[in-house]
Order: C-alpha cells, then sequence, then structure tokens
C-alpha cells in the first residue's frame, strides 16, 4: 500500500472529504488528491498536521508494515486465540522443563495463563477497535 493510499483510506475511515481534510491540514483539496493519486508526497509537516488529524503516528502514515500489523490485530478474532495458545504453550514448556510442578499443576498452570492471555488479547482487541 502506498502513502497515498493510505492516506486516502484514513481519509475515509474518517468520514472526511478531500476539501475537509485540507481545512483542517490549512492545505489544498488539490494537495489532498495529488498525495492520494501519488503524484507528490505530503512533506514532513503535512505528515505530521494528517497524523494528528487521523489520531494515528506518523509511522503508520509512512510505513506499510506498522500498517498492516494493526490492521491484523483490530480485524483479526484470532488475535484473541493467539495470545492465550502462546501463554499456554510458554507456560507448559516452562513447567515441564524445571520439573517444578506435577502434571496435573502444570495443566491448571497452563489453563490459568490462557485465560489471562485470552484475556490480554481481548483487551488490545477492544483498544486497537475503539481507536
Amino acid at each position: 500500500m502506498t502513502i497515498g493510499e493510505r492516506i486516502q483510506t484514513l481519509r475515509k475511515k474518517q468520514g472526511l472529504s478531500q476539501e475537509e481534510l485540507a481545512n483542517k491540514i490549512d492545505g489544498s483539496r488539490q494537495a489532498i488528491s495529488k498525495w492520494e493519486s501519488n503524484q507528490s508526497n505530503p512533506d514532513l509537516k503535512n505528515i505530521v498536521a494528517l497524523s494528528e488529524v487521523f489520531k494515528t503516528s506518523t509511522d503508520s502514515i509512512l510505513k506499510d508494515s506498522l500498517g498492516d500489523f494493526q490492521a491484523f490485530q483490530s480485524n483479526n478474532p484470532l488475535f484473541i486465540l493467539a495470545f492465550a495458545l502462546t501463554f499456554f504453550i510458554l507456560v507448559g514448556v516452562w513447567a515441564y522443563s524445571a520439573n517444578r510442578f506435577r502434571e496435573d499443576e502444570i495443566f491448571w498452570m497452563a489453563f490459568l495463563s490462557a485465560i489471562a492471555g485470552g484475556s490480554l488479547g481481548y483487551i488490545v482487541h477492544k483498544n486497537r477497535k475503539n481507536q
């Protein structure tokens, strides 16, 4: 995804027209149009202004990979499951390799860790959706 495509996506997500966005950053509609069609790129001052309007980091406007990861987090319901499974595996491996617990205790530790991981994943997921 290009810078122009990211700007257009963020603008549409906010429900702004090119004219409204231009007014918010003290620019022109033609400049916004050129950025979105990749005929030119915004300068640093405009990147900062765009990030303030869109309530996002400058990196998410400039870098494609960070934006993709944020989109994965906020749009993928399996993100919660991934957190839970990660904690389950880490606690299970740690407990088994350290010979610290009996088998039934390992199960309960892993189970509780999975719940904690799922809860954390849910919180992160909800926070990403609300931003």
